[in-house]
């Protein structure tokens, strides 16, 4: 049976835990992840970056914790990026122009992540989106639905999905 893999930005974990305008969507996106059993990956620093925002934002750490573990405890995992991870994700921060701006690299090795495990990096970060969906394997919150139907999916990484054996030796490499 076909495996999903969703690389998920820490901006959609953070709509979770802080009222957003499209905070239902995110909450809606990520139940549909549960019950489907996608499989979620997550660079090191995700948890980081969650907190950081959650501080500014007065949410008390144990919440974006709890989120975390839970996560982590049915569909999340969480991937030290390697060398050509990095390479790529470097690759991605370069593409961009003097006047609209380069995407960072924290973003960037979201979505080099995506690319390199054949995943769909999901976020709600449309200024990534727009300087990077040329590098494809990208998908906006907004239309998450396209990545279940298959509409997406198979234009962004060129096929369907990857086996569930293809994932385990995916995630087991990537412990």
């Amino acid at each position: 049976m076909p495996v999903k893999i969703i690389v998920l930005d820490a901006n959609i974990a953070i709509k979770v835990l802080y009222d957003e305008p499209d905070s239902d969507i995110a909450k809606e996106f990520l139940q549909t992840c549960t019950t489907k059993d996608v499989h979620i990956l997550v660079p090191e620093h995700f948890l980081y970056e969650i907190i950081n925002v959650c501080q500014r934002l007065r949410i008390e750490v144990s919440q974006p914790l709890t989120l975390f573990n839970k996560m982590r405890e049915s569909i999340l995992t969480v991937i030290a990026p390697d060398d050509d991870t990095w390479l790529l994700a470097e690759k991605i921060a370069n593409d961009g122009h003097k006047k609209s701006g380069f995407p960072s690299m924290y973003d960037s090795i979201y979505h080099a992540l995506a690319i390199t495990s054949d995943a769909m990096f999901v976020t709600a970060d449309k200024r990534h989106y727009a300087k990077s969906k040329t590098h494809g394997n990208i998908l906006l919150l907004k239309d998450w639905k396209d990545f279940f139907s298959g509409k997406e999916a198979k234009d962004a990484i060129g096929e369907d999905f990857v086996s569930e054996k293809d994932t385990d030796d995916l995630l087991d490499s990537r412990k």
